[in-house]
């Protein structure tokens, strides 16, 4: 038990000598810092946002989006820059989602409406949001990497999902559409691991596709997407009483 705080988000920090880890707190949204070595807490922003119910780090963790609690049915999200010496906090369109820093700090994110979602950028805190892509679908999580932007199509049990690639505005089919579909994606984009009720079987089905050589595989035990966690380029699943790697 490190903490006494309700966190709900967290980032680790210079692990390699001895570590800190920086986290989010539930409802004010105030960071704090932890030395794994000596146990010291501190807090880093103080800045009250109200409502968090959770966060994104940026990978150099002085940055972080809070996301609120919103009575309305419209998601509200606060992006937060904290230093030594001065804090910066700026309000992002409503129905943010699907957040995610890049290697030098800018901002990934889209924004959802009734029948279409918008990919946007934003390189730093004070500079203005510029428009990458807009797409047909409004219920999505979106995997950003270095090498491609894949789009998981969520849908209930009766509807069809799959996985497309946006590429120059234009969106592409990855992964065929299926019944009650649900997928995870490595963090480089180059592994897919989906599953889908099959109706020629009567039964759920689950596969790998390799990204680079088109490649698909069946994974040797019925992975439910929901229950893997991505660890590098493997998947790391829960199975009946059990974790399994794929």
């Amino acid at each position: 038990h490190i903490t006494r705080e309700d966190l709900i988000a967290s980032t680790s920090l210079s692990i390699e000598d001895g570590g800190f880890l920086r986290y989010a707190e539930r409802g004010t949204g105030h960071i704090y810092e932890i030395d794994l070595q000596g146990g010291v807490e501190k807090r880093v922003s103080g800045n009250t946002v109200g409502k968090v119910i959770d966060a994104v780090f940026s990978p150099d963790g002085n940055s972080a989006i809070l996301i609120k609690e919103s009575s309305s049915g419209n998601s509200s999200a606060v992006w937060l820059t904290y230093g030594a010496t001065s804090e910066q906090d700026s309000i992002l369109p409503e129905n943010s989602s699907n957040f995610h820093f890049t290697a030098d700090s800018g901002l990934l994110f889209t924004v959802s409406t009734q029948g279409e979602t918008t990919g946007y950028e934003q390189s730093n805190i004070n500079q203005p949001t510029k428009e990458l892509w807009q797409i047909p679908l409004n219920d999505v999580d979106i995997k950003w990497s270095s090498s491609s932007t894949l789009v998981i199509n969520k849908t209930s049990s009766m509807l069809k999902g799959g996985v497309y690639e946006v590429a120059n505005g234009q969106l592409s089919q990855v992964v065929a559409p299926g019944y009650s579909f649900s997928a995870v994606i490595s963090d480089d984009g180059h592994q897919i691991l989906y599953s889908f009720f099959d109706t020629g079987l009567k039964a759920r089905v689950s596969y790998i596709l390799d990204t680079e050589t088109a490649e698909t595989i069946t994974a040797v035990f019925p992975a439910v997407p929901e229950k893997c966690g991505v660890l590098a380029t493997k998947f790391l699943c829960a199975t009946s009483g059990a974790f399994q790697t794929l």
